[in-house]
C-alpha cells in the first residue's frame, strides 16, 4: 500500500473488517477514508462508493494513493447517456453521487450494479440522516440484508447533526429487523418535544442506555481517544452594529411580509421565507458595502495580512457580494470563490490554486465547500453567516484544522446585533447542546473498545 495509515486508522480499518455492516463515525479531521479505503481493497470482489459530487474527482485520487492499479470509474457524464454507460461498465470501483441514487431513471442500473459488488461505502453518510430522502429509501430497499450480502459501510464526522432523530436511517441500514419503527426508536431514546403543530425528537435521554444499543454497529472516537493531538481552535464572535437600513427592512419584513427597497421589492409568503430574506439581508444589504464583509476584510489585514484566509457564507448570494467587495478591497491578493453555483471541475481547480498561494482569499460555501476538502495550507477562516446546525459550521472548520495542521485555527464568527443573525446563533448553539449527551454515549462505547483485551 502507498498509504502508511496511524496505529487509530489501523484499528478503523482492523473494525470495519470486522464488521458486515456499520457506521466508523471518528471526529472530522482523524481520517476515516483511507483506513475505509484500504479496507474494502481487502475484501474480493467490486466496490461501490456514494458521495457528493463534488468529492468524486478527491474520492478517485485517495483510492489511487492507496492502490495506484485501480480500475475506477466515477459515474460523472455530463449527458444521461454518459452517466448510464459509466454505471454499465464494470470496473473494480464505481464512485456515484447521493443524486443520483434518487433519480428513478437511473435507479434500475443503480441496483443492477449493486447485484454485483461485494462492498458499498457511503462517504459523508449523514447525507442519510433524513428518513424521508429519495436516496435514504432506495438504500434501504436494495440493500436490505435479505438481498444484498455484501458489506455496508458508512463514514461521517458528524453523524448526529440535527437531533437524535438523524441516527435512525444509519440502525436502520445496519439491522431493519432491529430497527423498524422510526418513532419507537425516537421515543425509547430520545427527549421529545410535543407542541400543538408537531411532536420533534431532540438529544439523546440516556446516553448509556443509547450506547449500549448502538455499540454493535458504531465506532465513533474522539482525537483524545485516539492519542493523537492537532492545534487548538480558537473561535470568537465578533458582533458589529447593522447600519439603519438593515433595521428598517427587518422591522419591515417582521410586520408586513415584504421587503421593499429602491429598485426592488419582494413579498414574503412563508415565516420560512422571511427568515431567508433576513438571512441574506445581514450579509447582502441595499447598502454600497456589506458591513459585516467589510468587517471580515478588517480582520483578514489584522489577522492574515500576509497569509491564506477563508471567508465562509451560507448564501449564494452574500458568497458573490463577497466575493467583490474582498477583490476591490484586495486588488494586490488573489481572491477565489467555490459555491454551488461553480461546477464540481471548476470548484477543485479554483481550491487547488487557492492552496498554491501564499496570501490568497477564498470564499466559500458552507453547504458546498464544507465536506472533505483539505484546506490545512491556511489557518485563518472568518465566518460571515452561519449555518443553524453547529456541526456543519464545525465541519467547515474542519478544513483547515485537522491532521497535518501546524498552527492554531483561528475564527472569526461576525454577527449583526439585534437582527435574526442572534436567533440563527441560539438555534446553532441549541442544536449542539442536544449533541452532547450523543457525545456521552459515543465516550462509554469507546471506553468499553478501550478496556477489551
Amino acid at each position: 500500500m502507498a498509504i502508511q495509515l496511524y496505529d487509530d486508522q489501523q484499528v478503523a480499518l482492523d473494525w470495519l473488517l470486522a464488521h458486515q455492516r456499520g457506521v466508523l463515525g471518528d471526529e472530522y479531521g482523524i481520517g476515516k477514508s483511507y483506513p475505509t479505503i484500504t479496507a474494502a481493497t481487502c475484501v474480493w470482489g467490486r466496490k461501490l462508493v456514494v458521495t457528493q459530487a463534488y468529492l468524486i474527482p478527491q474520492t478517485v485520487q485517495m483510492i489511487l494513493d492507496v492502490n495506484p492499479y485501480a480500475e475506477i470509474t466515477p459515474v460523472d457524464g455530463e449527458t444521461p447517456a454518459a452517466k448510464k454507460f459509466q454505471l454499465g461498465l464494470k470496473s473494480e470501483w464505481t464512485i456515484v453521487s447521493y443524486n443520483l441514487l434518487a433519480m428513478p431513471a437511473y435507479q434500475p442500473l443503480i441496483e443492477a450494479l449493486i447485484r454485483n459488488v461485494q462492498v458499498v461505502w457511503f462517504d459523508e453518510a449523514h447525507r442519510l440522516r433524513t428518513r424521508t430522502n429519495a436516496w435514504t429509501k432506495f438504500a434501504w430497499k436494495v440493500l436490505h440484508p435479505g438481498r444484498f450480502k455484501g458489506r455496508v459501510w458508512m463514514t461521517t464526522g458528524t453523524p448526529q447533526k440535527r437531533d437524535g432523530g438523524d441516527w435512525y436511517p444509519y440502525l436502520k441500514l445496519c439491522d431493519p429487523q432491529v430497527w423498524s419503527s422510526y418513532w419507537r426508536f425516537c421515543e425509547t431514546y430520545c427527549h421529545m418535544e410535543y407542541t400543538p403543530w408537531a411532536t420533534e425528537p431532540r438529544g439523546i435521554k440516556s446516553p448509556e442506555l443509547f450506547a449500549e444499543a448502538i455499540k454493535p454497529y458504531v465506532l465513533a472516537r474522539s482525537w483524545a481517544d485516539i492519542g493523537r493531538s492537532i492545534p487548538d481552535y480558537v473561535p470568537k464572535n465578533v458582533w458589529i452594529d447593522p447600519p439603519p437600513m438593515i433595521k428598517q427592512l427587518h422591522a419591515q419584513a417582521k410586520k408586513e411580509w415584504r421587503v421593499t427597497y429602491p429598485d426592488y421589492e419582494k413579498l414574503l409568503l412563508s415565516a420560512g421565507a422571511v427568515i431567508a430574506e433576513l438571512r441574506q439581508l445581514t450579509g447582502d444589504p441595499p447598502t454600497p458595502t456589506s458591513p459585516k464583509v467589510q468587517m471580515a476584510a478588517s480582520i483578514i489585514e489584522d489577522e492574515a495580512s500576509d497569509e491564506q484566509a477563508i471567508v465562509w457564507t451560507w448564501h449564494r448570494r452574500t458568497a458573490r457580494r463577497a466575493y467583490r467587495e474582498l477583490q476591490a478591497r484586495f486588488p494586490r491578493r488573489p481572491v477565489f470563490m467555490a459555491t454551488g453555483e461553480t461546477p464540481a471541475s471548476e470548484r477543485a481547480h479554483q481550491v487547488e490554486q487557492f492552496k498554491g498561494t501564499k496570501n490568497g482569499l477564498l470564499v466559500a460555501n458552507i453547504a458546498a465547500l464544507g465536506l472533505g476538502e483539505n484546506l490545512q495550507t491556511g489557518h485563518v477562516a472568518v465566518l460571515i453567516e452561519e449555518c443553524e446546525l453547529e456541526t456543519d459550521n464545525e465541519q467547515a472548520i474542519a478544513r483547515q484544522r485537522r491532521t497535518g495542521q501546524l498552527h492554531p485555527v483561528r475564527l472569526f464568527d461576525v454577527h449583526l446585533k439585534n437582527t435574526v443573525d442572534g436567533s440563527v446563533h441560539k438555534a446553532a448553539e441549541r442544536r449542539f447542546t442536544d449533541a452532547q449527551s450523543t457525545n456521552r454515549a459515543l465516550r462509554f462505547i469507546v471506553d468499553d473498545l478501550l478496556a477489551s483485551p
